[in-house]
């Protein structure tokens, strides 16, 4: 059988990877769906925040990439949008995110162009409250011109779970939802040992408002034992970063702290397993990819409960905590840094005996083939 032909639009992609859990959203998806479909992927040729263009790329034309087809545009405009659609001969169209270029520019040349073409789009959190309050006077402008117009009537909307699905059918009133949760990267290895009075404490991710690294900081700061707690991910926004580095110099002595750097998705694993618990207290997240791969390599999560990843505690795998209490979060930080070999170890396999039971592959597989099918009958 002939296999469909899926176009992806996603505003950055591998080998970038400071956009973060968008580009594994899609990089994941592509790999599990590419037996399956014709993929290709329409993208930037510059990573999230950069000026300059990827090295020894193509641009402009497509070039195959683990499987699958990838178009790396060296401008992002109405023009090469169509182009794209007009050489690839999409069945199906797949945007991923709300507010990006790509998905306004695909929507205004599909409705002036009349291509009748399905199209799902994954808001990727991003009409979640806490998203939403980030730039929220131009998103509210936009979200009503958006609806006075009818932008999105025909388009099918992928939710990663119910609360994503209770966002989008609050702002948008539609009954073109479906849920189905992001596809993870498979990673296992063996966790770091822990001793008691001893704690490795991580945070990576964007260093941006959202992701809340200040709260994590000021966690620490009353923190009265040694504790080493390490920074990775690419630095968002320059003016939060320099609040953090302020509250990085007050931590008392005995809070060990470093910016690492960036870490490489190929890398992220054998990065977390150098730690025993990450702390992440993330404004707000519709997946959370990274909280996935560390609790797929045993390294217990300390994050909001602003996340899919609830009940950790109930399951001994972890917690997950309310951003309106600071207090519970220092106090599970001290409790995790007396905990002894054996009682760490029992919480660090919970930990992965939780997030393996949360993801079955092979029924994630089937259950997107049938939704992208069932868009496709219905167009």
């Amino acid at each position: 059988m002939q296999k469909k032909r899926l176009l992806i639009y996603t505003n950055n992609f591998l080998p970038g990877y400071r956009a973060g859990g968008p580009v594994t959203s899609i990089a994941n998806l592509s790999k599990l769906l590419k037996k399956d479909f014709k993929i290709t992927i329409i993208t930037s040729n510059k990573d999230f925040g950069m000026d300059k263009p990827y090295c020894n790329i193509k641009y402009d034309e497509e070039v195959e990439y683990e499987g699958f087809n990838v178009i790396y545009l060296s401008a992002i405009n109405l023009k090469k949008v169509l182009y794209t659609i007009k050489i690839c001969k999409p069945e199906l169209i797949y945007l991923n995110s709300f507010f990006s270029s790509f998905t306004q520019l695909v929507l205004f040349g599909t409705i002036t162009n009349k291509l009748n073409c399905p199209i799902v789009l994954a808001p990727r959190g991003e009409l979640q409250t806490n998203a939403l309050a980030i730039k929220g006077l131009k998103k509210k402008i936009y979200l009503i011109i958006c609806k006075l117009i009818n932008f999105y009537n025909k388009v099918h909307f992928h939710a990663t779970d119910k609360i994503e699905f209770d966002c989008i059918n609050n702002m948008i009133s539609t009954d073109n939802i479906s849920i189905l949760p992001n596809v993870p990267k498979i990673s296992d290895g063996t966790p770091l040992s822990k001793e008691k009075n001893e704690l490795k404490l991580i945070f990576i991710s964007r260093i941006s408002i959202k992701k809340n690294l200040l709260f994590a900081l000021d966690s620490l700061s009353s923190c009265e034992f040694n504790v080493t707690f390490d920074i990775y991910g690419p630095i968002e926004d320059a003016a939060y970063w320099k609040k953090c580095q302020l509250a990085i110099e007050a931590l008392p002595k005995n809070i060990i702290t470093e910016y690492k750097g960036i870490v490489t998705p190929t890398n992220i694993s054998s990065v977390m397993r150098k730690y025993h618990a990450l702390l992440l207290p993330t404004k707000t997240e519709n997946y959370g990819h990274v909280i996935v791969e560390a609790m797929q390599s045993g390294v217990v999560p300390i994050i909001s409960d602003q996340t899919p990843w609830v009940e950790l505690s109930k399951h001994k795998a972890g917690w997950d905590l309310n951003l309106e209490k600071i207090e519970d979060f220092t106090k599970i930080i001290n409790i995790l840094y007396k905990m002894g070999s054996a009682e760490y170890s029992n919480l660090s396999r919970n930990t992965i005996e939780y997030i393996n039971e949360r993801l079955d592959i092979d029924e994630l597989k089937q259950n997107y083939i049938d939704f992208f099918n069932k868009v496709l009958i219905v167009k």
